[in-house]
């Protein structure tokens, strides 16, 4: 699942082998710190991995990260979360290149489905 938040861009997958917790997954360690520190997460982070997708990596309960996505929810407050990401996070430009180039690479994906 990737996921889209004010602290910044997760991916999060089952932690192999086990089911009850959740590995999340960044390119950028400020933004998995955010969200631990901000949802409690109680993360345990891994070592960096070089050469992985997603270097920077923390393992989860799977209760917590079902808590802190029901906070994530009830915290939002904003009618553009670009917007808002650009007004709060004025100083992490690359994630909101990021967002706008999603958001751009979708937007032409589904203009050319609908022709």
């Amino acid at each position: 699942m990737w996921v889209f938040v004010r602290e910044g861009f997760v991916s999060v997958v089952q932690y192999r082998g086990y089911p009850e917790t959740l590995l999340v997954r960044s390119r950028d360690l400020a933004h998995l710190k955010a969200l631990n520190e901000t949802f409690d997460l109680q993360g345990q982070f891994l070592p960096t991995a070089v050469s992985a997708d997603y270097q920077v990596r923390m393992t989860v309960s799977r209760a917590r990260w079902t808590s802190a996505m029901q906070q994530m929810v009830e915290a939002i407050d904003y009618d553009n979360f670009k917007e808002m990401v650009g007004r709060d996070r004025p100083d992490d430009i690359r994630y909101l290149t990021g967002l706008i180039e999603v958001w751009t690479t979708l937007f032409d994906v589904y203009s050319r489905a609908s022709r």
